[in-house]
């Protein structure tokens, strides 16, 4: 990485890459922010993606039936809810580093399936900078996933997917 970043590069995905990453590489880019420099692109990027992948949704549900989504959505839902609690309450631990990088990553691979799309590709930024502990995740960080969740869940309820209270 450093050798690209004295290259002149403006971002950075090794291999083998998850496709994830190379969104938000591609996020970055797009949006006028290098991926080398995390501070200033930290939201920039992320809103550079549209919050949902309806087309994850509707797939799910013409193999699996309404119902199953309902379940899927539903159970989403709940774990997601405990997953980002546990996840905003440990994360400026550093002694937990590797709990909230396992959160992280269980963030990210739900959300992925979920549809939840801007979600899932903050967690993912998340689990790697936890991972490669370069700098600890913040209150902003934290701020970001839960309006992620927040997006996701009231764009499901107005499209009435949500059976659970």
């Amino acid at each position: 990485m450093d050798r690209c970043v004295q290259a002149g590069m403006n971002g950075y995905v090794s291999k083998p890459f998850q496709p994830n990453e190379l969104i938000v590489a591609l996020g970055a880019v797009i949006s006028g922010c290098l991926a080398f420099e995390r501070a200033a692109c930290t939201k920039t990027a992320v809103e550079a993606i549209d919050d949902i992948d309806w087309n994850v949704i509707e797939n799910f549900r013409a193999d699996s039936g309404e119902e199953m989504l309902n379940i899927l959505l539903d159970t989403y839902i709940a774990d997601t809810t405990e997953k980002l609690n546990r996840f905003c309450a440990i994360v400026a631990d550093t002694s937990r580093r590797d709990e909230a990088m396992r959160l992280a990553h269980s963030l990210k691979s739900a959300g992925a399936m979920s549809g939840a799309k801007a979600l899932s590709t903050y967690a993912a930024r998340l689990e790697k900078l936890l991972h490669d502990g370069e700098a600890q995740p913040t209150a902003d960080d934290t701020g970001e996933l839960q309006r992620s969740f927040g997006a996701y869940r009231s764009a499901i309820a107005k499209r009435g997917l949500l059976t659970a209270a």
